[in-house]
């Protein structure tokens, strides 16, 4: 019993990391990188294992092929419907 609710508490967190990369994903940065092709399965490596600062996520996922590929790859199970609020950078509103 204890086994599984191992697995499952990990499940859990594997689940919560998608979603806090794919959030990640939706947030425009203002740096951009380009990643290179032979980059792309170590880079997603390292993002899943948490390897990645989230503000350099962000800038990787500014290259549209690699954020498809990624999305593709390891994020399959998430919908990318647009989500209902609006993220804004912070500093951005008006006062």
């Amino acid at each position: 019993m204890k086994d599984t609710e191992k697995i499952l508490n990990e499940l859990k967190e594997e689940k919560k990391k998608r979603v806090l990369i794919a959030i990640m994903a939706m947030i425009p940065s203002k740096v951009t990188r380009k990643v290179d092709t032979y980059e792309y399965e170590s880079l997603g490596k390292m993002i899943m294992n948490d390897d990645v600062p989230l503000n350099e996520v962000r800038q990787l996922f500014t290259d549209k092929v690699y954020s498809q590929w990624f999305k593709n790859r390891y994020l399959n199970d998430i919908s990318w419907s647009k989500p209902s609020f609006n993220i804004k950078p912070y500093g951005s509103s008006k006062r």
